[in-house]
């Protein structure tokens, strides 16, 4: 039975019993030529033998290189240790001797004098101690010290030296002679003192720095007592360390190996280098840590110590083995505690390099490296000589298959061998034939699969016109169905802005026609988003770039909100964190739209409670995993850079949301579970606004808990405006009455007689003189005819559309320059596009608002308008500070030091806060209530320049 496995048009046949190893090899083989597949195994076969030869060798040699150096680096600390204890044990040896003289009453503690001459015979031996010191409870003191210049003094300090410490030089004869200077010094306070004591046996006191020496000192100490058991004081020994580093220099450590010795707490006390024991630190010396040391394998040896042991040296109680690299080099390092029964306590370290002991096994290394080299030439040489006698046949069979498969099928193989190549020959023969009548049915089977894509293809690009027209069908449903809402809607919101100028008007009627109007702007929202959401979908949505005062633009989004949250009778506040930018670049409507989408939900949400309207600069540096709280700040200062991030996040205390509920929020037509009163709007609000937030390079991010409230927020990064100047603020069109100058000429061409009333209602009152046309045709005849000032035209009207009336305008001399205005319920910017190209001087979006249109007029017509305050005309801003202190005269104006708030909310337009503050000032007096209603009207039509004018006059008596 046999298994065939086919690959493309090669098949290979394996017998089931065959191992799978030897599947493998022929399957990899079969890929590669024969004379390879010869030679290769024997090259394999004598490389693996020289290499496993030369690596056993190798890591035999490495294997007692490791033993030699530990067997070297224990007998170097061996050495090291005998020779730093037999050291050591020579203050001891001074101290026994004193005791015992004092045990044996030859001396006493209280003979100074005798103590001086005994300390002195011991200081003359170099071979002992430099330096011998004993102090008493009462404070007294008596050393004897032998200087570096072999020159002894002694310091004593008793009943006659008036408690200072004096210094005098000393002679062979124990007499004292020159005075050479005093201090003030207490042995009961310094430290070798201390540890004697605390001690009660003999120890060793901490190691110091003796500065002008530049030399470290240990201090053996040892408590003396009476016979009785009774404490008579404290004998001690300044001994030099560097002698222990003279023996460490004197010790071949290999070629450039290296032993020191240091405390538990890292300090150096003695190494085979010549470097300074301390080092300088803040303008102070201090003791070196030996990962400070000068000599780089010491400070490299150190490090690596510590980070073996997660730098805790009291963890080594044993001997301690340890390999490290530095500098492309490998060292092996060996660290032994030093340590006897006068709690000493420290630790040997010895490093010896690796390479003064690897350099013969390398060049062994090396030795086989070259066998193998030349064995695989051999081999080799061999190995083609074998290839060659076995393929020569085979390559004549290849050439002839080469041949066949160029479709000469009388081709034969001219190969007479009884053996298996002969009959491969033979098998080459009779395939020729099957392959040509197996070619003939694949170029069948290839001309009928071509047919098959030929008409899938079809069918593909059947189906794509078919997608086409359907998206060319949801624009055009789109841009009709957004002209046949805007158009009554013009006339809606266009006649609730005429009526609230009505000056006869109650003020329940102006209630009534500003519901009229929010309704109207409620669809016309509803309408835009709808709209946005489609150019999103459609990637014909581009963000606009302009520079607008930051400040002025949040307070009034806050602003907005506020209102709806004041007819909820909920709390809202906006709270800037910390000091914002003056000016920013960004596209103010698309970042309005975000903002005021978020409050409205969470006020739309919210029935008790507050929301929270927070806006701070974060640091710009990415965050690790969450996104930080902002944190307040008082007064920060902005380095000069060219961007700043600010992070906008509302809070607040609604219904909350569930997590299912937050996976669906941000998807199109999707709202989360609401209360009855709450079901107005489509659900496209979030999901426009992640929308634009990723437009801007950002995320919208959310936290919702349910019945505790929803959190929103998202960081965006702005460019400074910093060539921007502060203009001022427009006036409210509320106030406007008229214009000055010669009366202006207005052309209104509009089909819808709804559309063409509104803007005559609004303009006629101001004193235009106004004629209409419904349609393209009509309006150019009476252009040519009356000569307007400027047209108001739509777009999209019979006969003749406002594309070709334009035109045409533009065609005739005397009305080249005659403003014209389109105006259109289609918003695409196609539309507004195809305007400018026709030669309009402006777009004018429906429902028409009444301030861009006398913006656009005051621009292209240079208008200065005259405005009605409080029953008296007033051209425009010319009327000086007499005629406005004149104007309130009949009010009482409280005190300027009464009006400082209301004047600094007025200087930054924080309109809620004005009406705060005018509240707070009626409160005070009742002769101030005219004044306050006066402050409140203004307030309401957003007139916070009005209202800087009638205060500012009388803040410059403050």
């Amino acid at each position: 039975m046999r298994a065939n496995l086919k690959t493309g048009k090669e098949s290979i046949d394996i017998l089931p019993e065959q191992s799978f190893l030897h599947c493998l090899m022929a399957n990899f083989f079969r890929h590669t030529p024969l004379r390879t597949s010869i030679v290769v195994p024997f090259l394999l076969q004598i490389f693996a033998v020289v290499g496993i030869v030369g690596w056993l060798s190798f890591r035999s040699g490495r294997r007692a290189v490791d033993e030699l150096i530990e067997k070297l680096g224990s007998s170097i600390t061996d050495r090291i240790e005998t020779q730093v204890k037999t050291y050591l044990d020579r203050p001891y040896l001074v101290h026994q001797t004193i005791l015992a003289a004092i045990e044996s009453e030859n001396l006493t503690t209280q003979d100074f004098d005798r103590l001086q001459c005994y300390f002195l015979k011991q200081v003359q031996q170099p071979t002992l101690v430099d330096y011998l010191i004993f102090g008493n409870e009462d404070g007294h003191v008596i050393a004897v010290q032998r200087l570096k210049n072999g020159r002894i003094v002694t310091k004593v300090k008793d009943e006659l030296t008036n408690g200072q410490r004096e210094t005098y030089g000393l002679n062979a004869q124990c007499e004292r002679t020159e005075f050479l200077g005093r201090k003030e010094y207490d042995a009961r306070e310094r430290p070798w003192y201390r540890a004697a004591v605390a001690a009660g046996q003999p120890t060793w006191g901490p190691i110091f720095l003796e500065v002008e020496a530049a030399v470290l000192y240990a201090s053996p100490v040892v408590p003396v007592y009476s016979p009785e058991g009774d404490f008579l004081g404290v004998l001690g020994v300044e001994l030099s360390l560097s002698q222990i580093s003279d023996f460490l220099g004197q010790i071949e450590i290999g070629s450039s190996g290296e032993a020191f010795i240091i405390e538990r707490s890292g300090e150096l006390i003695a190494s085979s280098v010549l470097e300074s024991p301390f080092r300088i630190e803040g303008g102070q010396q201090v003791r070196r840590q030996a990962i400070y040391s000068q000599e780089p394998l010491i400070r490299g040896t150190a490090n690596h110590l510590l980070a073996q042991i997660d730098g805790n040296l009291a963890q080594i109680l044993t001997p301690k083995h340890f390999s490290f690299k530095l500098n492309g080099q490998t060292y092996l390092a060996r660290v032994t505690p030093l340590q006897d029964d006068r709690d000493l306590d420290w630790l040997s370290v010895v490093v010896i390099p690796e390479a003064d002991f690897m350099e013969q096994i390398r060049q062994n290394t090396v030795n086989t490296a070259m066998l193998c080299v030349v064995a695989l030439g051999v081999a080799t040489y061999v190995g083609l000589l074998t290839g060659q006698w076995i393929t020569e046949p085979i390559r004549r069979l290849n050439a002839a298959a080469k041949q066949f498969s160029q479709g000469e099928w009388g081709r034969r193989v001219k190969l007479v061998r009884s053996d298996e190549l002969g009959e491969l020959a033979s098998s080459f023969n009779r395939m020729a034939a099957q392959l040509q009548s197996a070619f003939t049915r694949l170029q069948n089977t290839n001309e009928e699969l071509e047919r098959r894509v030929s008409e899938r293809t079809t069918e593909l690009q059947d189906a794509k016109k078919v997608a086409d027209r359907a998206n060319q069908a949801k624009s055009e449903f789109l841009a009709h169905m957004s002209h046949e809402l805007r158009t009554p809607l013009n006339g809606i919101l266009g006649y609730a802005q005429i009526m609230q100028r009505d000056k006869v008007a109650t003020p329940k009627q102006l209630d009534r026609l500003q519901i009229v109007e929010q309704c109207g702007i409620h669809l016309l929202t509803l309408i835009n988003d709808v709209l946005d959401l489609s150019k999103i979908e459609a990637g014909k949505l581009e963000l606009h770039p302009e520079d607008f005062h930051f400040e002025r633009f949040l307070v009034g989004v806050s602003d907005i909100c506020r209102i709806k949250a004041e007819q909820k009778e909920i709390g809202f506040s906006y709270q800037p964190l910390n000091r914002l930018p003056t000016a920013v670049r960004s596209d103010p409507k698309r970042l309005r739209q975000v903002l005021v989408n978020l409050l409205g939900n969470a006020v739309k949400f919210t029935e008790t409670g507050c929301v929270n309207f927070k806006v701070g600069e974060i640091d710009s540096s990415p965050n690790a995993k969450e996104i930080p709280d902002l944190v307040a700040e008082n007064d920060s200062s902005r380095s000069a850079a060219s961007s700043v991030k600010i992070r906008f996040q509302v809070e607040d205390t609604g219904i909350g949301m569930t997590p299912e509920q937050l996976q669906k929020i941000f998807q199109p037509f999707e709202q989360g579970e609401v209360q009855p009163q709450n079901v107005e709007g489509t659900g496209l609000g979030l999901a426009i606004g992640q929308k634009l937030v990723r437009m801007m390079d950002s995320e919208l991010h959310v936290e919702s808990t349910p019945g505790v409230g929803s959190k929103f927020w998202f960081e965006v990064e702005f460019p400074i405006a910093e060539s921007w100047q502060d203009l001022q603020i427009e006036r409210s069109t509320l106030g406007i009455v008229g214009y000055q100058g010669p009366r202006r000429k207005i052309l209104v061409v509009d089909d819808r007689v709804a559309n063409r009333a509104v803007l005559i209602d609004m303009l006629e009152p101001l004193g235009f003189e106004i004629q209409q046309a419904s349609n393209g045709r009509e309006g150019l005849e009476r252009a040519i005819a009356w000569q307007p000032s400027a047209i108001v035209a739509d777009l999209v009207m019979p006969v003749m559309d406002g594309f070709e009336m334009t035109r045409s305008i533009r065609q005739l001399p005397e009305l080249a320059e005659t403003i014209v205005i389109a105006s259109s319920a289609s918003v695409f910017n196609f539309n507004r596009q195809k305007s400018c190209e026709v030669g309009c001087s402006d777009f004018l979006p429906k429902p028409v608002r009444e301030s861009q249109l006398l913006e656009q007029l005051q621009k292209y017509l240079d208008l200065e308008w005259i405005y009605d305050r409080g029953g008296k005309l007033e051209e425009n801003d010319s009327k000086p500070p007499s005629s406005i202190e004149g104007e309130t005269s009949e009010l009482v104006v409280p005190l300027a030091t009464q009006m400082s708030a209301l004047y600094e909310a007025a200087q930054i337009g924080h309109i809620e806060r004005i009406k705060h503050e005018a509240k707070r000032l009626g409160e005070l007096d009742d002769r101030y209530a005219p004044f306050t209603k006066r402050v409140m009207d203004l307030a309401r039509s957003f007139e916070d320049e009005e209202i800087l004018e009638l205060i500012e006059p009388h803040m410059q008596k403050l």
